[in-house]
């Protein structure tokens, strides 16, 4: 198991997700951006219409180089066009965003309270028919997450669809 795997699920979920709406460009939200890496596979779909970017580019995770939003805008490139960063912590930023995204990737705080903050968040934000993909819900230093997970579906009437691909990814879905 490889980062490329998880990125190229990244890449055809989103991919899929917009042949579902009969190819319409995807907008898309991410939390927890650290180095780009979701961000690059996400636009690699060919399907991003809209590209918001959340981070606080904290020493925790960021700090490198690589962790910065320059990084991130560097390894982008020219799909900078249709990309915002935005700097701060995903509970003050995302309440503050009027925009619904068709695809949202949450991969930010992994505390449980931190990413059911962001999840409750970002389930306003979230389209009809979108997706939302919550990473790490099966790694070892963060093994609540997945019941987390379970539990905020269940409460808030989401399907959930796992992937067991780096760490596992939860895939959740209005029904």
């Amino acid at each position: 198991m490889t980062h490329y795997d998880y990125y190229d699920l990244i890449t055809a979920l989103i991919r899929n997700h917009s042949n579902e709406l009969d190819s319409k460009p995807i907008h898309y939200l991410e939390i927890g951006t650290q180095e780009g890496g979701s961000a690059v596979a996400a636009h690699k779909s060919g399907c991003i219409g809209l590209a918001v970017l959340v981070d606080t580019w904290g020493d925790k995770y960021g700090g490198s180089a690589r962790g910065t939003p320059q990084h991130v805008v560097k390894a982008l490139g020219a799909e900078m066009g249709n990309t915002i960063i935005l700097t701060g912590d995903s509970k003050t930023v995302i309440p503050a965003i009027t925009h619904t995204f068709d695809f949202i990737f949450v991969d930010g705080d992994h505390s449980e309270a931190g990413c059911w903050v962001d999840m409750q968040n970002c389930l306003p934000l979230l389209a009809t028919n979108g997706v939302m993909l919550v990473d790490d819900v099966d790694h070892p230093a963060h093994a609540y997450l997945g019941a987390a997970v379970d539990r905020f579906a269940l409460e808030n009437k989401l399907s959930v669809r796992y992937h067991t691909l780096h760490y596992g990814q939860a895939e959740l879905r209005r029904m």
